[in-house]
Order: C-alpha cells, then structure tokens, then sequence
C-alpha cells in the first residue's frame, strides 16, 4: 500500500481468501454430465453452485405429453455473467434451450411443453467459461395441454364450432388454450349490415418456447362455403412480449361465420363441411375463471349452488375422422384470449370517431394513421391534423366502389376555404355492380380518392370533409402521411438533357450566342431566383429528414455496435493465469 500524495491519509485494510470454486460446490455434485444427473423434487427450489467447466444436471422422470418448466436466478460471484438452460430427451439430445439472446441474463425461464417419449429427462444448468456463481433453480412439470384446456373443448374441427350467441360475446373469451396440432373453432350469426372483428391476444412472457413460432398464430374468418373472409398471420404483429391478431369481416353477407384459431401443421378443413349426426349435449361444468383452480361441481367463486352454464359444444359421433396433423410443424402451446366484437348496422354501428358532423367537431389525426372509418347515411365526417412548415401531406381513401364516390375535401381551420379536392381511381364499370359480394370482388372493386397538400411556409390546422351521396352507406380506410420524395431518375434525366442542350448550344454560331447574352436576366433577378430555389431545396431536405426519423424505428444504433464488435481496440475481459 502505497500513499502518493504528500499527505497521511487513515484507511482500513480487508483481505479475503477465496477457495477454490470446486471446494465450494454444492450437494448435488458430482452431477456433470448425463450419466451422473442428480434425481430431485419436483416443486422443491434447487440451490447450488456454479464453477468453471462444471455443468449442472438434473434428471426429471417425464410421461408423454407431459411439459417441463424451468426458472432460473444466478447471482455472479467471477466471470462472465452468463447462464444457461437446457432440456436433454433421454437419449441425449437437445430438446429446448434458452435463446442465444438471453444466455447473459442471470433471470432465466425455459419451456419444453410436450414430452414426445417417456423417460428420464435432464435439465442442464451452465454459465461462462470463468463463471463462478450461486444459483436457484424451479422446476415444474406441466400436465399434458389437453389437460390444460379450456371449456370450449372439443372444438377442435370446423363442424364443432362453439355457437356463440350475441350475448355471450358481451365480453371477451378469456383463459383459452391452444395446444399443438388441435385447432379452436367458433360461430356466430350475423345479420344483414352487421360486421365481425375478432382480436386475439396472448402475452409471451410466461411461454417463451412460443416466442420465436408465434408467426404461425393464424385467425381466419369463413362463411358456410369456405370463403375466406379474413385471415391475420405473421410475426409482425409479436412486439415487446405481446402477441395480438385482428380480422375484420366488414358488413358480409347474413349467415353462420366461423373463426378459426390455428397455431399451424393442421389440414385445412375442407368444404361444404359434412352432414353428421351429433352426439347428446354434455352436462353443465363449472367455467374457470383465469388464476383460479376449478372444483368439479362448484362455480367459480367458491358457491356450490351457483353453477356456471357449459358453453354451447357439438359432440361428434365415435369414428368421426380427425384432420391430418404435422407434428414437425404443430409446435404450439399458447394460452390466449379471443375478442369476438358484432358491430350493428348503421346508425348504431358508426366509427368510433363520431359525433363529427362538423368543422368545428372535427377529431385530430396522426400522420402515418391509417384508420377504419365508416359513412353512415347522409353523414359527414370531419377530421383535423397540423401540418407543419415545410411538410408536404397525402391523404387516401380506400373503399369498395360499389356504392359510389366518396368526396374529399381539405379546407383550411375554419372549414370555409378548400384547399385541395380528391381525385377518384376506380376500376371500370365498378360502380353499383354489388352483384357478387365476396372477397375477391370487393377487392376488384376498390378505389381510391386522395390529394396533396403542399408544403405551407408556416404551420396550419387542416380540416378534412369526407361524405357520400345521399343515402350512401359504406366503410372506408383514410391513410394520412407525408410523401415519398421525389425520385433521382428525374434528376438525372434532366442532367442528361442538360448535357445535350451544352452540346448543342457549343455549335451555334457566334451571331446567335451574342443574341442569347443580351437577352441573360439581370444578376439581381438571378440572385433571388437562387435564394428560392435554395429554400425549397431546405424544405425538400427537411421533409427527407423527418420521413427518415419516421422510418428508423430501431432505437440503437446497428451499425455502431457492429463496428464495436469487429473494432481491435474493443477491451475483451483476460483469461485466467494458472
């Protein structure tokens, strides 16, 4: 100890000698490697020690079916904070592992949801090539997913669709499970003019084995012919732990509908469904209610006497064929929730937006929103939005053409002086032919009304007028945002016509080049010319800049953790003497 000022300085002195990490190690070694798994407890927390090189096995007996859940926390004493969980199918081999992406958290959750064989299997616990650290393991062991499942089973076909009646659909259905390879159907009724949205909803956070398959959750919309009327698919819509769906079935024709929920590797059913015989209705069970453990013959709540009305099933007859079912690719074990909302005709089903019958009710939107907006008879919708200085705007309206125009008009804050006016796209010979109302000619059918508005100097509220004709009623989507910017094939073109405007002008002759001197504007009429078109340059890079922060959604910089990644200079943590 060392004092490098020229002062005395009191100070206190504590030393500490680490064994070795093998020294310290827990009950449960040896345990490294398969042969040597140690049998625990399931429900019973594991606490043991990490050391280098030094995996932790468990063995867990497993039926098929059955899952396994595992929660781990590790508090780093050296080395790498790293940790690591695995689940090894007796014969050895890696059947779910935590994502690459997690391996240097010390909170860790892992999800094998289905046993495919009986057996011993082993849960590995690892941290980094230093790590020396005190761990807690949990270990749960699911019951097979049909176990799991909810009170709408079975309904698992499309002749089984749950009939759910208007007032069922009063609230959300919550608590369903989705199990692999076992599709979820349901039906409901609608009248002429109603419309059909269904949202699905599931969080990820407690199934993080759904995660990186959560692009299969698929919901489809079908009427009693097998037209496809809706269909919400893709892992676009996994963000931040959440996983959500949304198809909207806009004012159909009246019939049965029915919604299919899908984790993937299910044949597609096949229409006109089959005529069968159904079976007798089971007995009223309880409903579970979400968190809470059902007790056969007792409501939720815990009141014997208040039994929970079964939710409507159809039975199907012993020998009734099941679909055909990939197991490679039906991997999905999702609890979720199912929102079937039945919007009613116009009045009573109008926008969300409404009452916005006038300028001065208008209601605000965003740039970049696209919203599902509906015209009602003889009803006018007003919306607003402030465009700022510089910022050129596009508004677009798409809709079915079979009933007519839609009118745009953008107006100033007053709602007397028109800015701009729609212009319509249509397919020919659209309008009024509704004949055939399917999905495929609606979308033949679609037009599109739009117009510009130009960059102002200043910052403005415009108001936006969209109606119809005279008892015209119709849905309509209106997308509000700012324009691409111009393309550089134009500005190339106009170089190369430049180019050959020099050339030519090189070849005349001196008569006409003194000719076109004297007729040169004068410097000052030049100068201001160049200060114009220098602002609308401003303006055009302005509005570039703003689209490219709308665009870059990703708030770190990729390109910089990249290039720390590769850099020489980059300090990396030292391997160990002996």
């Amino acid at each position: 100890v060392r004092n490098a000022a020229e002062v005395e300085t009191p100070y206190t002195l504590t030393a500490k000698v680490l064994p070795a990490c093998p020294r310290t190690e827990d009950k449960y070694e040896p345990n490294n490697d398969l042969a040597s798994a140690r049998a625990v407890t399931v429900g019973e927390a594991v606490e043991a020690r990490l050391c280098p090189l030094n995996d932790d096995l468990y063995r867990i007996p497993l039926l098929p079916g059955q899952g396994l859940g595992l929660k781990a926390e590790a508090k780093v004493d050296i080395g790498a904070n790293q940790l690591t969980l695995e689940v090894l199918d007796p014969a050895g081999n890696v059947v779910a592992a935590t994502t690459p992406a997690k391996m240097s958290s010390l909170q860790q959750s892992l999800r094998m949801p289905i046993a495919l064989v009986a057996g011993d299997y082993a849960v590995r616990v690892r941290g980094g090539i230093d790590t020396e650290a005190d761990y807690k393991l949990e270990i749960a062991v699911l019951p097979p997913c049909r176990d799991r499942d909810d009170p709408y089973e079975d309904n698992d076909q499309a002749v089984q669709s749950n009939p759910l009646t208007g007032e069922m659909l009063k609230s959300p259905l919550a608590g369903l499970q989705l199990c692999p390879g076992d599709d979820d159907w349901y039906a409901v009724e609608l009248q002429q003019g109603e419309s059909l949205f269904v949202d699905l909803s599931a969080g990820l956070k407690d199934v993080p084995d759904v995660a990186p398959l959560a692009g299969a959750v698929t919901v489809e919309v079908f009427d009693e012919s097998g037209t496809l009327w809706g269909r919400a698919v893709g892992g676009a819509a996994v963000a931040e732990g959440a996983l959500a769906r949304t198809v909207q079935v806009l004012a159909p024709p009246a019939g049965t509908y029915r919604v299919r929920v899908t984790g993937g590797g299910v044949a597609a059913p096949k229409f006109p469904l089959p005529q069968v015989d159904f079976g007798a209705v089971p007995a009223p069970v309880p409903v579970p209610v979400p968190g809470q453990v059902p007790v056969p013959g007792q409501a939720p709540g815990g009141d014997p006497a208040a039994a929970a009305p079964e939710p409507p099933k159809v039975l199907l007859p012993p020998g009734f064929p099941s679909p055909a079912v990939d197991p490679q690719q039906a991997r999905i074990d999702l609890p979720y929730n199912l929102n079937l909302r039945i919007l009613p005709p116009c009045p009573a089903g109008n926008d969300e937006q409404e009452p916005n019958e006038t300028a001065a009710a208008a209601k605000p939107l965003e740039i970049g929103q696209e919203s599902l907006l509906r015209i009602c008879k003889d009803d006018h919708d007003w919306l607003q939005v402030t465009q700022k200085a510089g910022q050129a705007l596009q508004v677009t309206a798409r809709y079915d053409h079979s009933p007519g125009d839609l009118t745009l008009l953008a107006t100033d804050e007053g709602g007397q002086l028109e800015l701009a006016k729609g212009e319509t796209q249509a397919p020919e010979a659209a309008k009024g032919s509704a004949k055939a109302d399917t999905p495929q000619a609606r979308k033949g059918r679609t037009a599109v009304t739009g117009l510009q508005l130009p960059a102002p100097k200043s910052d403005r509220v415009v108001k936006l007028h969209v109606h119809a004709a005279p008892g015209v009623e119709n849905f309509y989507v209106l997308r509000l945002e700012e324009p691409p910017p111009p393309s550089d094939n134009g500005e190339q073109q106009d170089q190369s016509d430049d180019n050959k405007d020099e050339q030519k002008d090189d070849k005349q002759d001196p008569k006409d080049q003194k000719d076109q001197k004297d007729k040169q504007p004068d410097p000052g009429e030049q100068d201001k010319k160049d200060q114009e078109k220098s602002e609308q340059e401003k303006q055009e890079q302005e509005q570039r800049r703003r689209q490219m922060e709308r665009g870059d959604h990703n708030p770190s910089n990729l390109e910089a953790q990249e290039a720390l990644r590769n850099s020489p200079l980059r300090n990396q943590t030292p391997t160990k003497d002996w």
